[in-house]
């Protein structure tokens, strides 16, 4: 068998329901699989229809359209392509009642074959068991997860099988797709077959598609991978499944890069697919903003970000300083905008109620809605996408304003907690070769700035603590028993628990962004808003 393309891997970024635009992105991949002489050609698992699809799957008009797209891919295909070279599309279906995700195995202008399984988990259907001969070799179509099951692997064993082609739409978690990946190798090279997986790419709303397809040759070597976070194509050869040479890779990044190169991807996709160019954001002079503001650059050009300054009397010189120094090394449209009119306004109107009274939160919350009402603005005359700038630190204890820093069209680092923020802040500065954040941002104590001496750690506690406080309560699932066993101070763990029981109606409100842990506040945890829960 010479060295050639056996088989091509088309890693697309569907757009949900798009099943126009994302057949041509298959049509387009199958015709250079077509030109390279490629066998076969791979698509990711929802590659027709992107995914999620939530409400749509309940809609029969969308049932409808899907079968038509099917059948006008195929014809398609063969227009294209008369070939008869295989090409599999990964969409949703029905059988039964139930709906599946199904591999549509097109060739020659029809399904040749439709391959079933639950959506979520479960046992390979009895139809999935698909095996074709593609120039002497066995070859299995499957999705990728059935590669972590090692019966189903054992099985394809017995079966003679040599290659399997997979489809997928693994999700970016901070470390679970390398794991995965990881057990779908082990799986693989214990029998020693060669597989070859199509991972989605992209940010679709809350959840990023990490991309990264990759090959894997009969002795458990990767020997292809395609860049991760973005459609790319690579074609797979005879000797990158079948050979055990050394190939060259792309190089691993670290964690933190990684990390705010998926931030990246969600904020670039989420603006391109719903047709904004442009976002504007609050900058403070704090950590959170710069690495709002650094993600927006390197998403939508700077020229592409307008930054706004919002100062009160609270406000101090060092922030004002520092909040310009970071908008001017990043190179993006700032402007200063007081607030005080707006503030002096609202108390005045309020001056009969708030008679008699001290001033306290209500007060330093009008300033917080005071900045969210001249971003909304802003949004609203020029189109452009608010991003709020919000962490996961603050969400998780309700150290935030509803409908003040909480206001915007997209959250891109809700899932970060705040060490985190900082790191990646040093990371990205890192990447650039250049310290485009200025280093007192990241090293000076975080303050909302609301009032006289404030500082985020005298009103909640050390970030550090914190967040290790809520990485076992929210990852690990630990009970405060389990917490305090770990050397958390016993006050701290009950005070964290109580905030995070009592600001759900927060989160509950708050703008839609990307997942990048395994348990993220409003989708992994959820809870309800009335409640009088068990765990204190």
């Amino acid at each position: 068998m010479i060295d050639s393309p056996f088989v091509y891997l088309a890693q697309t970024n569907p757009v949900a329901c798009d099943l126009e635009g994302n057949a041509k992105q298959i049509l387009d991949a199958a015709k250079t699989a077509h030109e390279l002489g490629a066998s076969i050609c791979v698509t990711p698992a929802m590659s027709l229809t992107g995914w999620p699809l939530e409400g749509w799957l309940e809609r029969e008009d969308f049932w409808m359209s899907l079968e038509e797209a099917i059948n006008g891919l195929a014809q398609a295909l063969h227009r294209q392509s008369r070939d008869g070279k295989i090409v599999l599309v990964g969409a949703p279906s029905r059988s039964e009642g139930k709906i599946n995700r199904s591999i549509y195995v097109l060739g020659s202008g029809e399904i040749f074959k439709r391959i079933d399984k639950p959506l979520q988990g479960g046992c390979v259907l009895e139809n999935a068991r698909s095996i074709h001969n593609h120039s002497g070799v066995e070859v299995n179509y499957c999705f990728a997860d059935d590669l972590t099951d090692e019966s189903f692997v054992r099985a394809l064993k017995a079966d003679d099988v040599g290659l399997v082609c997979a489809l997928d739409f693994g999700l970016f978690d901070s470390g679970d797709c390398a794991r995965r990946r990881e057990l779908m190798m082990d799986n693989c090279a214990r029998e020693g077959i060669a597989f070859a997986v199509a991972n989605q790419a992209g940010g679709q709303d809350d959840v990023i598609y990490e991309g990264r397809s990759f090959a894997v040759n009969c002795k458990g070597r990767e020997t292809v991978r395609l860049k991760a976070f973005e459609a790319d194509e690579g074609a797979v050869t005879v000797s990158n499944l079948f050979e055990d040479k050394a190939t060259t890779l792309a190089r691993e990044s670290g964690r933190y890069e990684t990390l705010f190169s998926a931030l990246v991807c969600a904020v670039r996709d989420y603006a391109s697919k719903n047709r904004f160019t442009d976002a504007v954001l609050g900058l403070s002079g704090g950590a959170d903003s710069a690495l709002v503001a650094a993600i927006a650059v390197e998403a939508l050009g700077k020229e592409h970000v307008h930054a706004v300054m919002m100062p009160t009397r609270y406000t101090s010189d060092l922030s004002l300083k520092l909040a310009k120094d970071c908008a001017e090394n990043l190179g993006i449209d700032y402007r200063v905008r007081p607030i005080g009119a707006i503030y002096d306004a609202a108390k005045s109107i309020l001056a009969d109620d708030f008679a008699g009274t001290d001033e306290g939160l209500a007060e330093e919350n009008l300033q917080a809605r005071s900045r969210g009402l001249l971003l909304m603005a802003l949004s609203n005359k020029f189109g452009w996408l608010t991003l709020a700038t919000g962490n996961k630190s603050e969400s998780a204890t309700g150290y935030c304003t509803l409908y003040g820093d909480t206001v915007g069209g997209y959250a891109p680092i809700k899932d970060v907690l705040k060490t985190d923020v900082w790191e990646m802040l040093r990371t990205y500065n890192v990447m650039k070769g250049r310290e485009v954040i200025p280093t007192e941002i990241i090293t000076r104590p975080p303050s909302a700035e609301l009032k006289e001496g404030q500082t985020d750690e005298s009103a909640l506690m050390p970030y550090a603590e914190l967040d290790a406080i809520l990485r076992g309560l929210l990852e690990g699932g630990k009970s405060a028993a389990e917490l305090q066993a770990l050397g958390h101070n016993a006050d701290n763990v009950r005070r964290v628990i109580k905030l995070w029981l009592r600001s759900e109606y927060k989160r509950a409100q708050c703008p839609v962004g990307p997942k990048v842990s395994r348990a993220m506040l409003g989708r992994d945890v959820r809870l309800p808003i009335t409640s009088r829960p068990i765990l204190q």
